[in-house]
């Protein structure tokens, strides 16, 4: 199945310069010996820099509009574009995807990373790699004003850089108002080793019917209900293996959260807060569970919703972080 044009936005932080580049931390589903096919424009040196430089710009440039400090918080002035590519995109591309988003949003670039590095193993050994990049800018424009809440509402405009992205990159487009979103990496790998095999097994089944419906002088019923029932069979456990998978990723995002508390000596009150959002999940995870019992396939809708939930999980709203160390700010890592 040919690979889809995406452009996904989020919020980000000055972390991922150092993600993009590959400094310092490196998720599990990066192959190390692989990086070496990366593309990228700025490290996380000169992605720092330029971020600085167009900040206090910006600021500059409000104070004297104004007469007035600004307002916004550093931390919310870091978008990130994820981008689905292929084997066949180039950087050059990529550059003309990111002066689209500047000359549709206003928005400035930062950094550009196509990562070619990250993947999994499928069940015959061969590396397939996950194609994306990381597109990473600045939301204000050198006035100070915020192009985030300009255009935050405007969904033509953001259909229309769907489209025009998929034209740039010469992909099909994604299709329109659909309810997917793009996996992290954690959610790609755990989502990819559940599920791989049994949607392999499921399309074999689709091709073997449809070859069986289009041969001549044959009694098929036979086959055609015993390929129907497998059909059924694999359906059931890949929700099931989409379940576990959730799960297993609902575990993670908990324990990352819980260690966040632990690291900063949480009361009792914050870890309560985020254990009455984990049982939300856990209960909707149940419900997920119980429909199988009387059908053989969940919805993909029912999937995103609870993956989404599971994403949003946050730290309690009056909790805390304590105030980085001085070798976080000699880094430039408390934005």
């Amino acid at each position: 199945m040919a690979r889809k044009s995406c452009i996904a936005f989020q919020k980000s932080s000055k972390m991922s310069f150092f993600h993009n580049a590959r400094e310092g931390f490196k998720a599990k589903t990066v192959y190390p010996e692989l990086s070496c096919k990366n593309e990228i424009m700025n490290d996380s040196f000169d992605s720092t820099q330029l971020f600085n430089l167009m900040y206090n710009e910006a600021k500059n440039n409000y104070i004297t509009r104004t007469n007035q400090k600004m307002q916004v918080k550093k931390e919310n002035l870091i978008w990130e574009a994820v981008v689905n590519t292929n084997k066949n995109t180039s950087f050059e591309q990529l550059q003309k995807v990111a002066e689209l988003v500047e000359k549709k949003l206003g928005y400035r670039t930062l950094q550009i990373a196509h990562h070619l590095d990250e993947g999994h193993i499928d069940e015959q050994g061969n590396f397939i790699t996950n194609y994306h990049a990381h597109l990473v800018f600045f939301t204000l424009d050198k006035n100070g004003k915020s192009l985030c809440s300009k255009h935050y509402k405007n969904k033509q405009l953001f259909r229309d850089l769907q489209t025009e992205v998929a034209e740039i990159l010469r992909m099909e487009r994604g299709q329109e108002n659909s309810k997917a979103r793009r996996l992290e990496h954690r959610e790609y790998k755990r989502l990819k080793q559940a599920t791989s095999p049994l949607e392999a097994k499921i399309e074999q089944l689709e091709n073997e019917l449809k070859t069986i419906l289009n041969t001549p002088n044959i009694d098929t019923q036979l086959l055609i209900e015993n390929l129907q029932n497998e059909n059924k069979t694999l359906t059931k456990k890949l929700a099931k293996a989409q379940i576990k998978a959730l799960r297993e990723q609902l575990k993670a995002q908990n324990a990352e959260l819980r260690g966040i508390l632990r690291e900063n000596k949480a009361g009792r009150a914050d870890y309560g807060g985020l254990e009455g959002q984990v049982n939300e999940v856990k209960f909707e995870l149940d419900k997920l569970e119980s429909k199988l019992k009387t059908q053989n396939h969940i919805e993909e809708n029912d999937v995103n919703n609870i993956a989404k939930q599971i994403e949003n999980l946050h730290l309690p709203a009056n909790f805390k972080v304590r105030e980085p160390d001085k070798i976080s700010k000699i880094l430039g890592l408390d934005i």
